[in-house]
């Protein structure tokens, strides 16, 4: 019997295959990955004429799955899409990006965000059996876009995609997932803990990564780089230095009870340490925005917050040996602790330096 060709009927013979009862045919998850290619293309830096190729690579997808040889042998899946894409006349370039890291990531992408809808159907993976591939789909999702150097906000990503899927996942339930390391979710699990596991494979220490996670978990990219800078800058000496910089404010501050939305008031400063440490902390926070904007960029390398929260070494280090903070004055009291409290804020989006040895 002769096998069909990928293009009888617009692969039409993928909606033979169920994906799941609830989540569609093959051929509704090949529509959704268009759709997605479409809305989410731009965003990845795709230039409109490369995006048009992978739109139709993406009509291409899993277009061989219900073939006759791929059904008996099943590893060849892929292979024969380009064979049979080439016998209909698709263009090499649309065949090309079949084979194109990015259109592996697109893929990945639509699987993974896919992780809500699955875990909303009830398709959870147990210890034994993850019938879907959801732990492999996150790994690889992560290792792209890490390796291929691509920095995606992923929240806003999956909304994207969410919206393409059958079954509704309240938005709410994504925003929380991704938001909070103290958040037992299965899907912010499965994200973090690819990510996380990924990390530790390239030689991080567990203690750095779950740092860098907890402020930049929403961007593998970045989150990566941060702990491959973080791992480096910590074989130098300046480094556990500015770690303590920011413990010794944050230990204090932690627990005790006052207004955190408290404005620190200049006109309380009674000795000239404080004013010192004030004005360290001004000339600090107005040098991480001169880093930031003359490159656009959304948040600060971590390199340079180290070098610059390192001005605040010797003004902290006067600050605690000539003022003393709990006073009996509730006003001074609340004064000096709310400095504290803007010093120990100021790695936030960056790394939770809470987290490393020491701290």
């Amino acid at each position: 019997m002769r096998d069909r060709s990928i293009s009888d009927g617009s692969c039409t013979h993928l909606f033979t295959l169920n994906k799941s009862e609830k989540l569609g045919t093959m051929l509704d998850k090949v529509v959704r990955l268009q759709n997605l290619v479409e809305n989410l293309g731009l965003e990845l830096g795709i230039a409109e004429d490369t995006l048009q190729i992978v739109k139709d690579a993406a009509s291409l997808a899993m277009s061989d799955l219900a073939t006759a040889v791929v059904t008996e042998f099943t590893g060849l899946s892929g292979i024969m899409a380009r064979h049979y894409a080439l016998r209909d006349g698709y263009s090499e370039q649309a065949i090309i990006g079949l084979l194109a890291e990015l259109f592996y990531f697109l893929r990945y992408l639509a699987d993974w965000t896919a992780l809500w809808v699955y875990l909303a159907a009830g398709c959870q993976p147990s210890s034994t059996n993850d019938q879907f591939g959801l732990r492999r789909i996150s790994y690889g999702l992560v290792q792209i876009l890490v390796e291929r150097e691509k920095n995606l906000d992923l929240l806003h990503a999956i909304k994207l995609a969410a919206a393409l899927q059958p079954i509704h996942v309240d938005a709410q339930i994504i925003v929380m997932s991704l938001g909070s390391l103290h958040l037992n979710m299965d899907a912010h699990a499965f994200v973090t803990r690819r990510l996380e596991q990924f990390l530790v494979d390239k030689g991080i220490s567990p203690e750095f990564v779950r740092s860098v996670l907890a402020e930049r978990g929403n961007s593998p990219y970045v989150a990566a780089k941060t702990a491959f800078k973080m791992r480096a800058l910590s074989e130098d000496h300046l480094f556990p230095k500015v770690v303590e910089v920011y413990s010794r404010p944050t230990r204090i501050v932690r627990g005790k009870d006052y207004d955190s939305s408290y404005e620190v008031d200049e006109t309380k400063f009674e000795t000239n340490e404080e004013r010192g440490l004030w004005n360290a902390l001004l000339s600090t926070r107005s040098k991480f925005t001169l880093v930031l904007l003359p490159h656009f960029r959304t948040c600060i390398e971590v390199d340079e917050f180290i070098e610059i929260s390192a001005e605040l070494l010797q003004p902290l280090e006067d600050f605690f040996n000539n003022v003393f903070v709990m006073v009996e004055d509730e006003s001074i009291r609340k004064n000096r602790l709310a400095l504290l409290k803007r010093i120990a804020d100021l790695p936030r989006g960056i790394a939770d330096l809470s987290v490393l040895p020491g701290f």
